[in-house]
This record gives structure tokens, C-alpha cells and sequence, in this order.
């Protein structure tokens, strides 16, 4: 039953925050994340990639690889010159694409990355301080109304956010359990959060 409470709570917040996504106009900069994302999948280039390291707009994309209808307009002056900004806009908007499609499937990706998240949250207090604790945490996670509404744009601070923390919590196995695994989890989560937003190698501070 402790395992269907669980599925059931991370569903709560998954629908939370999916549900909520699709009454959101889109924010500022997630064309700029997605359009630098995708642009990699299709082409291997990281040219858009100006302001962060791709990974978040990455994972967000994927959703929309297998659509043949969306758009990649390389062929526009603003991708040859590297301009994020004007190619995301023409990319988004103006390309003929649906860019409200676009948009909800890639914050599909973003809610999971939310609901791994929670469910790290759980698993890292039950670990530490038990499992009241951690059904206490789990409770206040689905209904914390930051990670609810970061898990439904498609920008990076999710994606940071979960990325640090796992690097944290693997690293404190370490320290308690001194495992071989251990390490090279850490190292992955760190680098995966050092790949989503440059202040990312703040978890080696």
C-alpha cells in the first residue's frame, strides 16, 4: 500500500502541474531553451546554446523528434548568424509550426523531471531521517507551489534544481555508505547539472 500511496501522490503532482501548464501563455524564455534544444537533436550544433549549456531545452525536446511537421528553419539568416534570440522567435512562431503543441509536450518532460524530484525528496528523507520524516516531505513537496510551477516551463531551474540535489544526496551515500557507486553517481548528477545552467558547478563549492 506504501507504494500505491506514493504513485498516487506523485500523481497528484504530475496532474498539478501538467494541468496547470495548459492554462499558461508561454514564458519569456522558454522558445529560447526549446529552439536551442531541439536545434541540437536535429543538427548536432550547439550555436544557440549562448546563455546555457543545452541540456534542459535537450531533454524538454524530445518529445518533439519524432513530429516530421515541426520546422527547423536553418535556412534563415538568424541561424547562420548564431542570433538565439531572432532565430528562436522565427523558429517558434513564424515557421508555420504549432507552437502551442510544441510547447505542451515539451513541458511534459519538465513535470517528469519534477516528479523525480519529489520522488528524490522521499526516498532521500527516508534514508536520512526515516520514514515518518519522509512522508512528511513528500506531503509538502506535492503541494509546494514552487516546484509546481517550475515543473511546468521549460526553462532550467528545474532541471538544475533536481540534478544538484541528486548530486548531493549520492555524494552524502558516499559519505554514509561508502559504497563504489556512490562516486560515480555523484559525478554524473553534478556534470548533468553543470550541463543544464553554468552556476551548476556551484555543487563542487
Amino acid at each position: 500500500w506504501q507504494w500505491l500511496l506514493l504513485l498516487g501522490a506523485l500523481t497528484l503532482f504530475a496532474a498539478q502541474a501538467g494541468w496547470s501548464s495548459t492554462l499558461k501563455s508561454a514564458a519569456f524564455d522558454e522558445q529560447y531553451h526549446l529552439a536551442a534544444g531541439y536545434s541540437y537533436l536535429r543538427t548536432g550544433d550547439f550555436r544557440l546554446a549562448t546563455n546555457h549549456p543545452p541540456l534542459a531545452g535537450l531533454i524538454a525536446a524530445l518529445p518533439l523528434l519524432g513530429d516530421d511537421t515541426i520546422t527547423l528553419p536553418t535556412d534563415h539568416p538568424s541561424w547562420a548568424a548564431g542570433d538565439r534570440f531572432l532565430f528562436s522567435d522565427i523558429f517558434v512562431w513564424e515557421s508555420g509550426n504549432d507552437a502551442q503543441s510544441m510547447l505542451l509536450r515539451a513541458r511534459w518532460m519538465v513535470t517528469l523531471l519534477g516528479v523525480l524530484l519529489v520522488a528524490g525528496i522521499f526516498f532521500a528523507a527516508r534514508q536520512m531521517i526515516g520514514a515518518r520524516a519522509a512522508w512528511l516531505a513528500l506531503l509538502l513537496a506535492i503541494f509546494e507551489p514552487n516546484l509546481i510551477a517550475h515543473s511546468r516551463f521549460v526553462t532550467t531551474d528545474l532541471a538544475l534544481t533536481l540534478f544538484t540535489f541528486l548530486a548531493i544526496w549520492w555524494w552524502w551515500r558516499w559519505l554514509v555508505q561508502a559504497r563504489w557507486y556512490n562516486v560515480p553517481l555523484a559525478g554524473i548528477f553534478a556534470g548533468l547539472a553543470m550541463g543544464t545552467k553554468y552556476n551548476g558547478a556551484i555543487v563542487w563549492a
